[in-house]
């Protein structure tokens, strides 16, 4: 019986010290993880780019997130990197398709509003226009030399996508297909400023 009681008790206490042991290890992956998070929120700047009811929070090396009146409507990148050619001068910043030099974008009327947000106004070799664009960098520079830089190579596809914001018929009928939304789509280039085809993939 007392060799019963012991063997009880040995058990009882391995029993307590592991669960403490578990609650102790679930606790530590807890505070990491939450510290993690703390640290990415800490550390990441965010681009936005702001285009009228449109703001596209800009991601260089994924997909891009897109919010018409702060709501959310789905992500999206270019299926192959942009190729670009982009010269200065001393009023207007101009960026030409690498693959066909007729289609140009440029920005102008060039505004530093302060450290961290600047506005231009788009025009394009097709006639679109658009003005008071806002491109929140947050990169606390006032140099525009320091900030066109990463316009062209965090906002490009946004700019492309809000000029050519359309699909041809294949692409708009995946659109309307998903029952519920839309979560994502990668866009194929058939020319900046024409119909897009594209891979859709709904919520």
């Amino acid at each position: 019986m007392k060799k019963l009681l012991r063997t009880f008790f040995i058990l009882s206490i391995f029993t307590f010290f592991l669960s403490c042991s578990t609650e102790s290890e679930n606790l530590k992956e807890i505070h990491e993880n939450s510290t993690t998070a703390t640290n990415l929120q800490k550390g990441t700047s965010v681009q936005k780019l702001k285009i009228g009811s449109n703001t596209y929070l800009l991601n260089p090396t994924g997909y891009h997130k897109k919010y018409i009146n702060g709501n959310f409507e789905y992500e999206f990148k270019f299926s192959t990197p942009l190729n670009y050619i982009y010269t200065e001068t001393q009023n207007e910043f101009k960026i030409t398709n690498g693959d066909n030099s007729n289609q140009k974008i440029k920005l102008t009327n060039l505004i530093i509003i302060d450290n961290n947000n600047v506005s231009f106004d788009i025009e394009t070799s097709s006639g679109y226009i658009v003005k008071n664009v806002v491109f929140e960098h947050n990169s606390n520079k006032v140099c525009w030399w320091c900030i066109i830089i990463p316009v062209v190579e965090s906002a490009i596809e946004s700019i492309i996508k809000s000029i050519g914001d359309n699909y041809d018929s294949n692409c708009a009928l995946a659109i309307e297909a998903c029952e519920f939304g839309v979560q994502s789509i990668q866009i194929i280039d058939q020319g900046w400023f024409s119909p897009a085809s594209c891979t859709v993939i709904c919520k």
